[in-house]
């Protein structure tokens, strides 16, 4: 469940600073493929959130429950390495707050963009 916090709380601060398009992308790209930019790593970490909430709410339909769910997610989670990642980068992470005109590092963005994708390789086999 820390797991599933610690990403969903990625998620929230990322796109609380609301300044990034929607991506309908669900096709991964190597890091080195993608942009560096705060904006970028919002909209790739928000496709991703939106594609949790539909899994989620497509997995209570079904009858399952919470515990079921979250479980999923933890290891969804885990998948991507996720509280490593977070933890390794927390402090440029907490520059990135709304406002801020922080852009992130190119290691940042290769390791994010590298966890969402087995995130969303996790997600996919689950689905």
């Amino acid at each position: 469940m820390k797991k599933t916090a610690l990403f969903l709380s990625l998620a929230g601060a990322l796109s609380a600073q609301g300044a990034f398009a929607q991506s309908t992308s669900t096709q991964s790209a190597s890091p080195q493929n993608q942009a560096c930019s705060t904006e970028a790593l919002m909209a790739a970490n928000q496709n991703l959130y939106d594609q949790f909430e539909a899994y989620t709410a497509n997995r209570m339909d079904q009858g399952q429950s919470v515990e079921e769910i979250t479980a999923s997610m933890d290891e969804i989670t885990e998948a991507g390495n996720a509280t490593e990642v977070l933890a390794r980068h927390q402090e440029e992470l907490e520059m990135m707050e709304p406002g801020s005109t922080h852009q992130p590092s190119q290691a940042l963005c290769d390791d994010m963009y590298t966890m969402l994708d087995q995130m969303q390789v996790a997600l996919d086999a689950r689905q």
